[in-house]
């Protein structure tokens, strides 16, 4: 019998039914012993062993499970690799679960109301006048790399319509000028250029010529290998762009 992609599981599932699937999975790898990996899960479930890994992405970058879990997961993943390099530090697995990681804690700043990451912004500027970094994310219930997150999404924000097109019209067409010079320019990180740039092209707050000197540029920018990710990235993009035309 043919194994379920994870493609499959999102055409025939409702987001509640995948979510309690991967939540399912997720819990009980994260709590198994070492023996107990794709292999068991693959034929337990039904599903290909893509499937597995993309579950325990899907739960992760989600929120749908713990901090706890998550930590197992990593440490198990982390270890079965390490089992089967002979005892080699894990580099490949590490470096997985550090971008999953970052990917969770950016779902998790940006679902957030703006109501709540406002708030979370000026208690951080006013954190001064007493509170630390430390108590303000406990106060908030986040961790601290979600408050890194939070701060992007408050800067970007901050910026009306108007505002994000004028800037993403100015970096399409100044290639010559680099992003950690646009960064200098406009006294923000560059991961708020990133962002401000996302919401410019998804949004479709910039006419499609914006977007295709944002990619050219992008492109001209990188290495042979980064051109693949830039070309998956901007393909990304461009499908949500045009979801979010079809909607609004």
């Amino acid at each position: 019998m043919k194994k379920r992609s994870f493609t499959e599981l999102e055409h025939t599932k409702t987001q509640e039914e995948l979510e309690a699937i991967a939540k399912k999975i997720a819990v009980e790898y994260s709590e198994s012993d070492a023996q107990f990996a794709r292999t068991y899960f693959s034929e337990q479930y039904n599903i290909s062993k893509d499937c597995f890994y993309k579950l325990l992405e899907y739960a992760t970058i989600r929120n749908i499970i713990s901090e706890e879990v998550v930590n197992n997961i990593a440490l198990k993943a982390s270890g079965n690799q390490r089992n089967h390099a002979n005892g080699a530090f894990p580099v490949t697995s590490f470096l997985h679960w550090n971008e999953v990681r970052k990917e969770r804690n950016t779902y998790i700043a940006w679902s957030l109301p703006p109501e709540t990451v406002k708030s979370i912004a000026e208690d951080f500027e006013n954190a001064s006048d007493g509170i630390s970094k430390e108590e303000l994310v406990s106060l908030y219930g986040i961790s601290t790399m979600v408050l890194d997150e939070v701060l992007v999404r408050a800067k970007v924000l901050s910026y009306s319509d108007e505002r994000i097109r004028d800037f993403a019209g100015k970096f399409a067409s100044c290639p010559q000028i680099s992003k950690r010079q646009f960064s200098v320019m406009y006294k923000i990180p560059t991961r708020v250029i990133d962002e401000l740039l996302k919401k410019a092209i998804v949004e479709n707050k910039v006419e499609d010529t914006i977007v295709e000197m944002i990619y050219k540029r992008s492109l001209q920018n990188t290495n042979e290998a980064g051109a693949k990710n830039v070309k998956k990235f901007f393909t990304k993009l461009k499908k949500e762009r045009k979801k979010y035309i079809q909607n609004n």
